[in-house]
Formats: structure tokens, C-alpha cells, sequence
């Protein structure tokens, strides 16, 4: 039989194999039809003593031939559990592909609840507080009071109306994504095809009802018959204080320019010249090297892993760029595949950025361009769609906001760059955005769908830019210096690196880390934690989770455990 299709093992071995009268090592295998189980199994002893006809097998010819039949008994059985397990394998890509664009529509709910939330605990502050001379004219006069009480219901009404019509209208996107996501009615076809579907329904399934989904939530009703408004306790000047600790360092000599946390923080990738080499990442430590991916002929520049699967992105200075998908057998991590796309720019590619529906990866390189490739996950494949040409000079720093329909980039030409999407994620030029600081910038980065931070190369002074009108201008009062000397940052691998979840940014200038909290009016915050390297080559990344810190710097990994501090009435 052809040795590449013997997949089959026998766990139990020769030597555990015993006859039934003596004991003893089987030799031979009666063939007799009508002697059945241990008694086929003779020893010597047994062979000997045994009369009628021997029809037998040497038991070394019988291994080999149940063996043989077991391995075609296998390839049949095999085709059929494949071939389910690869449609179960394709819905789980659709179910986490619909996870993504549900938790979308989640966050839209929250955002609007949160700024509702906002609006009213601000109210509530504004008419804690009055001046004296403002309230001398009401001096004994309760009529004031009485319409003060009457604008406040008119606002709250306002208020109410406005923000559960954006809740509506939230969850009416949500129930026609259930009712129109192909991957979702796949599932549901999926599912109907079975037996005894239909009893399993009636006996365990609620009926769907899109009324009754919009009742429960956007009905709920007080004893006056009218919305209980959400009452606020948020208090917009609450910060956050953050401590650093060390946790563990690894020599690593080769030069690190990227770093990746894999969607679960269970693995860590890292660019090490042209090499991407794979490391577990558990229980807060970074673990072995678990192996090493070849494909680039020139140093890495950018790594970037998928939020939803085990799927990385690199590209570096041979201008190709490289996904690297895992090869699934059997529940088994075992190869890697790669598609390559070379002289996907003219010249190095310095960063990749990838959307939040990861259907789109964005490139931009040396070459002044920006790429915008259409992303198929099933097929590992990228295709070109767009490129977007206004920079003169290498574009090194690009960034999309937490919506995805904005996108920002930063050139050695000095430029900081708006573009725009719309529904058909073509992107257009939107806006060259003035600033007074003729500089350029290693790092960009939104910090909210409309504020914008950049860092600009002369003594690491931190920008604010936020959206009016439909236009970012820049907030001169919240500047912040990051360097107190006249140093200027000489590497700029290092990203700006910002966590929604902890609203935390971190900003690398010079030979430190810097760390900035963000309060619930966009306003910056330096912490007096910091980090302060060798020198001034080094890069590093987040874990989503926000909790660790991977830093390399001087041949060396460095671990930060991150620890978050509420604190409240914090002056700006």
C-alpha cells in the first residue's frame, strides 16, 4: 500500500497482544469464521495443540493487512468529516466576519447612550453652579424658578426625542444586518438541513419578532407611560493614573522594526530584519519561539495581525507585501501559508493599516504613495483598488479613525493629510490641514473619530487637531511638550500607539516612552511615568487588551505590566 496514505495507527502494541489460554506472545491468527475473538489469536504452544484445518496468518501479516484495510477505511470515512468540517470552518469565518459588523453597530448604540449620558450629566453641572450678581434679579421670586423648571422638561424632552430616534435608527441597521448577512442565512440553511430541525426548532427556538425586539429595547416605560431617561453620573474630568512594571526581559540581538499581537494576545510577531519570528504569548510572559517565517528578502519594516484570526500582514523595504495565513488540518496548527505581492510600491512600504471589517488594507511607502487594496480572507489574496497621490515626499505615517470613513497620513513633505470614504470605501482627498508648526512628524494618530494627535519631529511637540465644520484645525492650548531640551527624534519605526478601550497613547521621543491619558473632552494628559531606553532605536506595541507593553531596545525584549488607576477631579 502506498506508504503516504498509511494515517491510521494501531494504539495497542505487538507485545500487549496475549493468547487466551497461555498467556503467551501471539504468533499466528486463525482465519476459521467460526471461531471468533481471542481465541484467533494463537501462541506456539497453542498453534501446536490446535486441530482441524489452519487457515492462519503469521501475525505480522495480519497487522499489515488490518492495517491496510483500516487505512482505506479511513479515506472514505475521512472525505465525509472533512467536507463537513469545511463548511463548519467557512461559517465560522462568516459568524466572525458578522461579529465584527455587529459589535459596529453595538458600539454606535453605546456611543449615542454615552454621549446622551454626557449631555445630561453636564446639564445637571452647569445648574449646580451660579454666580451671585447673575442671580440677584430672582431675588425672592419663585416665577423664575417655575420656568427654569419648564425649559429643563422642554430640554430633557428634546434630549430624549434626539437621542432614541439615533438609538432607532442604530437598531433597525442591526436588525437588517441580521436579516441580510449572506454568512448569517447561510448558517440559518445550514442548520434547516439537518434532521429533525424542525422539531429541535418548535421544541427549543422563541419565534423572532421584530416588534417585540424593538419594544424591549426602545419602549421601556415608567409608571407615567413615558421613556425613563438614563440618568448621568459621568464626570468629564475623570482620569486615569497608570503605573509600569517590569516583568520579564529576553535577549534578542537581530534588530527588532515591528512588533504584532495576534487578535486573542496569545501570540506576538515580530519583524527581525527579514525574518518574522513567532513567539507564544502567555499567562502575561512571552514564551518560546514557536517559529520562524521566510519570504522577505530585505528587512520587515511593518507587521500587522488581523484582529479576528491568526492572519499577519508584513511588508518592508522589498517593496513586497506578504500574508501569511494558517493551513488548518484536523484542529491541528501545523503550516503556514504565504501569498506574495511584489512591487506592490517603487519603494519601501514604512506601514500597512488594515480596517476594522479587514476587507480593506491600506499601504503607504516611500514612493509619496498611499495603496488601497480590497482584502479576501478565503482566498488569501489582496487586490489593488486605489492609490491615493498628494504627498511629494515618503509618506511615513497613516491612521484610520475609530468609524473607518476617515484617513490621515503624514509626510516628510511636511503635509498632514485628511481623506475621506463613502459608501463604496473609494477614498477622495479631503483637507491639507493648516498648522503653525512647519515641521514634519513621525507619528499620527486619531484619538477619536474627530481629534487627530501628531507628534512633530522637533523636541517631540504633541499636536491636537480637531474636527469644526467639517474641517481639523489644530487646538493651540492643548500642545504638549514631550522634551524639555532642544533634542530632535532621529528614528521614527516606533508608532503612535493608542487604545481606545484604556484611552491611553503612547509616544516615543528620543531614547523615552511617553504615556498620555485621554479624558472624556479629548483632552491630553501627560503621566509622570515613563520609560527611558539606551538609545534612541527602538520599537514597540500594545496588547489589545491594554495590559502589557512589548518593548525592543539594545538587543533586548523588555515586558511592562500596565496598571490603570481611576482618579477623578484631575485639573487639565
Amino acid at each position: 500500500m502506498n506508504q503516504n496514505i498509511q494515517v491510521c495507527q494501531m494504539i495497542d502494541s505487538l507485545e500487549s497482544i496475549t493468547c487466551a489460554k497461555h498467556n503467551e506472545k501471539v504468533e499466528f491468527v486463525l482465519l476459521n469464521n467460526e471461531i471468533s475473538g481471542k481465541d484467533k489469536l494463537l501462541c506456539k504452544v497453542c498453534f501446536s495443540h490446535f486441530s482441524g484445518v489452519k487457515q492462519v496468518y503469521s501475525i505480522f501479516e495480519a497487522v499489515e493487512y488490518l492495517k491496510e484495510m483500516k487505512n482505506l477505511e479511513y479515506q472514505d470515512q475521512k472525505t465525509l468529516i472533512l467536507d463537513q468540517l469545511q463548511k463548519i470552518f467557512l461559517h465560522i469565518e462568516d459568524m466572525i466576519s458578522f461579529q465584527s459588523s455587529f459589535q459596529q453597530y453595538i458600539n454606535n448604540v453605546l456611543e449615542v447612550l454615552n454621549n446622551w449620558k454626557l449631555e445630561l450629566g453636564n446639564k445637571l453641572i452647569a445648574i449646580s453652579q451660579y454666580k451671585f450678581q447673575d442671580e440677584l434679579d430672582r431675588f425672592k421670586d419663585n416665577t423664575k424658578s417655575s420656568r427654569n423648571i419648564e425649559q429643563l422638561q422642554q430640554f430633557i424632552q428634546l434630549s430624549r426625542f434626539q437621542y432614541s430616534e439615533k438609538i432607532f435608527n442604530s437598531l433597525t441597521s442591526i436588525t437588517l444586518l441580521t436579516t441580510n448577512n449572506q454568512g448569517f442565512i447561510k448558517l440559518l440553511e445550514f442548520v434547516k438541513s439537518c434532521e429533525d430541525f424542525d422539531l429541535f426548532q418548535k421544541q427549543n427556538q422563541p419565534s423572532y419578532n421584530q416588534d417585540r425586539f424593538e419594544s424591549i429595547f426602545l419602549s421601556r416605560e415608567d409608571s407615567n407611560g413615558t421613556r425613563a431617561a438614563f440618568q448621568s453620573q459621568h464626570n468629564p474630568n475623570q482620569d486615569v493614573k497608570i503605573s509600569l512594571k517590569l516583568i520579564q526581559t529576553i535577549t534578542q540581538k537581530d534588530t527588532v522594526l515591528s512588533i504584532s499581537f495576534s487578535y486573542d494576545d496569545q501570540l506576538l510577531a515580530s519583524a527581525c530584519n527579514n525574518e518574522i519570528q513567532l513567539w507564544k504569548f502567555q499567562n502575561g510572559k512571552i514564551d518560546d519561539c514557536i517559529g520562524t517565517l521566510d519570504g522577505h528578502t530585505q528587512p520587515i519594516f511593518t507587521l500587522i495581525f488581523s484582529k479576528k484570526k491568526n492572519w499577519l500582514f508584513s511588508a518592508g523595504k522589498d517593496m513586497s507585501i506578504i500574508l501569511w495565513k494558517p493551513k488548518i488540518f484536523l484542529f491541528n496548527f501545523t503550516i503556514t501559508t504565504k501569498q506574495q505581492y511584489l512591487n506592490a510600491h517603487k519603494d519601501y512600504i514604512l506601514q500597512l493599516v488594515l480596517n476594522k471589517n479587514e476587507n480593506q488594507l491600506i499601504s503607504c511607502s516611500s514612493d509619496t504613495k498611499i495603496s488601497i487594496w480590497s482584502v479576501n480572507y478565503r482566498q488569501n489574496s489582496i487586490q489593488f483598488q486605489q492609490s491615493l497621490e498628494r504627498h511629494s515626499c515618503p509618506v511615513i505615517s497613516i491612521c484610520l479613525n475609530q468609524s473607518n470613513k476617515l484617513l490621515v497620513s503624514s509626510g516628510l513633505d511636511r503635509q498632514i493629510i485628511v481623506w475621506s470614504s463613502n459608501k463604496n470605501q473609494e477614498w477622495t482627498f479631503q483637507q491639507v490641514i493648516s498648522k503653525l508648526t512647519n515641521d514634519f512628524g513621525y507619528r499620527i494618530s486619531f484619538v477619536s473619530d474627530v481629534s487627530i494627535v501628531w507628534q512633530s519631529f522637533k523636541m517631540g511637540l504633541t499636536h491636537i487637531f480637531k474636527l469644526e465644520d467639517g474641517t481639523f484645525k489644530e487646538v493651540l492650548d492643548q500642545r504638549i511638550q514631550l522634551s524639555k531640551n532642544a533634542e530632535n527624534d532621529g528614528d521614527y519605526s516606533f508608532p503612535s500607539i493608542f487604545n481606545s478601550n484604556k484611552q491611553i497613547l503612547i509616544q516615543k521621543h528620543c531614547n523615552r516612552i511617553h504615556f498620555l491619558t485621554i479624558n472624556s473632552q479629548t483632552q491630553l494628559r501627560i503621566q509622570s511615568e515613563q520609560i527611558l531606553l539606551k538609545n534612541q532605536q527602538s520599537y514597540g506595541n500594545l496588547s489589545n487588551d491594554g495590559k502589557y507593553l512589548v518593548l525592543w531596545c539594545d538587543q533586548l525584549f523588555l515586558l511592562y505590566e500596565i496598571g490603570y488607576e481611576e482618579c477623578s477631579q484631575i485639573p487639565y
